[in-house]
């Protein structure tokens, strides 16, 4: 079956289809043009670029600019819960379609679910909603082509880590330029998000490694190793995108705190080890970008990060993420929570702006909760991401969503394992048609439209 897909002319015909509508086909001759390592041309000039003076984040005329708009989660990081997919995470998935399909089919076949996932449609949609950012989760896969076994070992040697070839991935780096472009010509800003990084940063899906380890934190070869490709990694994206005026800033690691299911030296929440590191990161990116804004998050509350005067971080942003899971269908607990939140945050005073990356609101009633969590976090000039624009099944976890019920609805691709996994073309039939079904979630974007034409919510 292996060989067989590689050599079939259908096979050949599917790698290179283009989707009509969608905002990521690309030829060879587009990759090689868009992704080229100067400034492109439909980037504005660098003094556009977004900066931090003391609370607030400014533009170059000075005037205050809030962010506030939506993750575009499942779009080059899948979650199972809430993507077309039923595997244990990304890592899997890659490595799953590479053993039974052949070199290069995982990446033809993500090449497929991206194309449909957030096309043209979807970037109008955010900017008809009056949203002036995406926040947009990349992993270091989407940076690399190198052999991605390695990091799928049970337990990946620092000598197999440090002989790993890392050749930039060129093709998929240009729709990372191209969605950056997109959303500048629809007014948006990005920020680029390293949503997994080698090794694990927490050990969940959504670092694209669900195996419960935190590697990254791991304080042997194997861990410094690891700390060392994601350094590279940075260094890589800021080379790549120092120029690119509407990135609003580089989140360094998305909730990077270790799982502690090991019993381990892990940890729930940042501490010294992630500070350090997060000093490191800065210190490699400022040596390449001195402009752009970077981005420290916290797992979970402001104790969690350190003032930033005792590293010398400037131009930063701090970010936290909350859920209250308890009491999910108590209004007045999750209102109490978002405030709780908020008062620990404002009440550090670390004199940088505050911003809530991620959020979701529960209640009987949540979308008159969720009104009252975005005036509180508004009137506390925070800066505020959704998760996310889009989800599988009909939830406020989604801006807009696509239903698994009724006559048609997309199907799961099932990549579970070797023995698990649908044939090669039914993956591809699946993620292409993703999309079918989905439709505006008019109530909560009725509540984010409203939030944002609140007084002083939108510059």
């Amino acid at each position: 079956m292996k060989n067989f897909l590689r050599k079939s002319p259908l096979f050949a015909i599917v790698s290179t289809l283009t989707l009509t509508g969608c905002g990521f086909s690309f030829s060879s001759a587009d990759a090689s043009a868009s992704s080229s390592m100067g400034e492109s041309t439909s980037v504005p000039a660098r003094n556009r670029l977004l900066h931090v003076e003391g609370s607030d984040v400014l533009n170059a005329d000075g005037e205050k600019i809030y962010l506030r708009g939506t993750n575009v989660g499942g779009l080059f990081v899948q979650e199972s819960w809430m993507c077309f997919t039923e595997s244990r995470d990304q890592l899997n998935t890659y490595n799953v379609i590479e053993s039974l399909y052949g070199e290069g089919a995982a990446f033809e076949a993500l090449d497929v679910y991206e194309n449909s996932f957030f096309i043209e449609e979807d970037f109008q949609n955010c900017q008809d909603l009056g949203l002036n950012v995406l926040r947009l989760p990349i992993s270091y896969m989407d940076v690399y082509d190198t052999d991605f076994s390695v990091p799928y070992l049970d337990s990946p040697t620092a000598a197999q880590l440090r002989g790993l070839t890392l050749t930039l991935r060129e093709k998929h780096l240009g729709k990372i330029d191209k969605f950056i472009q997109d959303a500048e010509r629809h007014g948006l800003y990005v920020i680029l998000d390293l949503h997994g990084a080698w090794g694990s940063q927490n050990g969940n899906d959504h670092s694209i490694d669900a195996r419960q380890h935190d590697w990254l934190w791991n304080k042997d070869e194997m861990g410094e190793a690891f700390r060392e490709l994601t350094l590279r990694t940075w260094q890589d994206l800021a080379r790549r995108y120092k120029d690119y005026a509407n990135i609003a800033g580089y989140d360094l690691l998305n909730e990077p705190a270790g799982d502690n299911s090991a019993g381990l030296d892990n940890t729930t929440t940042t501490g010294k080890q992630q500070w350090d590191y997060f000093d490191t990161l800065y210190k490699a990116i400022r040596a390449i970008d001195q402009n752009h804004i970077i981005i420290m998050e916290s797992c979970w509350d402001a104790s969690n990060l350190p003032n930033p005067t005792a590293y010398g971080w400037e131009n930063i942003i701090y970010q936290y993420h909350h859920y209250e899971w308890s009491g999910q269908d108590d209004d007045e607990l999750q209102f109490a929570s978002h405030s709780a939140k908020v008062k620990n945050l404002v009440d550090a005073d670390y004199g940088v702006p505050i911003y809530m990356g991620e959020f979701r609101v529960f209640g009987s009633e949540e979308n008159e909760t969720l009104a009252r969590v975005l005036s509180l976090y508004n009137s506390n000039n925070l800066h505020w991401t959704t998760w996310s624009y889009k989800v599988r099944g009909w939830s406020n976890w989604g801006l807009y969503c696509v239903p698994t019920w009724g006559e048609h609805h997309p199907e799961r691709a099932r990549i579970k394992s070797l023995t698990e996994c649908d044939d090669f073309f039914d993956i591809l039939n699946k993620w292409e048609n993703q999309r079918i079904g989905q439709a505006k979630n008019e109530a909560m974007c009725d509540v984010i439209k409203a939030a944002l034409n609140q007084e002083g919510a939108k510059a």
